[in-house]
């Protein structure tokens, strides 16, 4: 079910590309509430916050800078984010920001955490290792990723019959 859920995306949320399109296809779902956890200077923009707002005017939109930890129990999905090198935000990812492994124990029962790739340490390595998480879904993620970009070529290609009638 994609209606009613609280989805916190964390990190860049200002110049991270995934985090827009999540965020606004989201909205186009009955009584979803965003929390878009980031530091000051890279929270979500007012374009993406009025176009949510717009498609969505009974979601909540909550801005926060204060960190991760304390809207984590609350979450649906967390959507965690790299800050990116590209924009000279090595240094920038506050610890306050940063998934560790002991916050799964935070996590609502049927809450899940992703991430759209590549990502460093703003989920700590070790949650990477975990055997049959079902909370760790983005590996599954990064997987159904590439088989939807495939299956969009075989359509945009029209192979779609040849792929069918393979023996």
């Amino acid at each position: 079910n994609v209606n009613n859920l609280k989805i916190g995306f964390v990190g860049d949320c200002l110049r991270g590309r995934t985090v827009h399109s999540l965020a606004k296809l989201m909205s186009k779902f009955d009584g979803n509430e965003f929390y878009f956890l980031a530091p000051k200077d890279l929270q979500i923009d007012n374009h993406t916050h009025n176009f949510i707002l717009k498609n969505s005017p009974k979601s909540k939109v909550t801005l926060d800078s204060d960190g991760l930890h304390q809207t984590l129990p609350e979450l649906d999905v967390v959507y965690m984010t790299r800050i990116q090198d590209e924009h000279g935000g090595r240094d920038l990812y506050p610890e306050k920001f940063r998934f560790k492994k002991g916050d799964l124990d935070s996590m609502k029962d049927g809450a899940i955490l992703m991430h759209p790739m590549p990502k460093r340490d703003e989920i700590d390595p070790e949650i990477d290792y975990l055997k049959r998480d079902e909370r760790v879904m983005y590996w599954r993620q990064q997987r159904n990723g590439m088989w939807i970009r495939a299956a969009l070529f075989v359509y945009l290609f029209k192979k779609d019959d040849a792929i069918l009638n393979l023996v």
